[in-house]
């Protein structure tokens, strides 16, 4: 498991206190106890999903993600007209982590207004986006 599913397991964790798996995956409109379960085994789950919970939890996904307080939960991140392309999308590579994070949060927020076809990209990007964050998690934790 990465740092970065470990953090993420672990917020889930401390932000469910008492509650039941059952009890907080509804109140995270998570639709199954199962599915809440493997996020706390560390699975991070789809841009959606993992919006829908950092909104519920009253932080960004940075922070839920890292443990770290965001600056501004806020992104000022604008969409591109189009959707990037697979040869676009490894310039993230040389995005601050911040700038990362918002655009998860963009990419995810403005997914439902798009085509099939469209959010199909979106999906891929945030999925590179979180290998991309993971990879900076490991090679910052190998320095160590």
């Amino acid at each position: 498991m990465s740092e970065l599913e470990k953090k993420f397991a672990s917020a889930l964790r401390r932000a469910r206190g008492e509650k039941s798996q059952a009890e907080f995956a509804n109140f995270l409109q998570i639709p199954s106890q199962q599915s809440y379960s493997r996020y706390e085994r560390g699975q991070i789950p789809d841009g959606e999903v993992l919006l829908t919970i950092a909104s519920k939890l009253g932080v960004s996904i940075e922070e839920l993600l890292t443990g770290k307080k965001a600056v501004s939960s806020q992104s000022h991140v604008v969409l591109p007209e189009k959707p990037l392309t697979d040869q676009e999308i490894p310039f993230f590579m040389f995005f601050p982590d911040r700038m990362l994070y918002g655009l998860i949060e963009a990419l995810t927020a403005g997914m439902k207004a798009q085509s099939e076809q469209n959010q199909r990209v979106m999906r891929r990007g945030i999925q590179f986006i979180l290998r991309e964050l993971e990879r900076r998690e490991r090679l910052s934790t190998a320095k160590k």
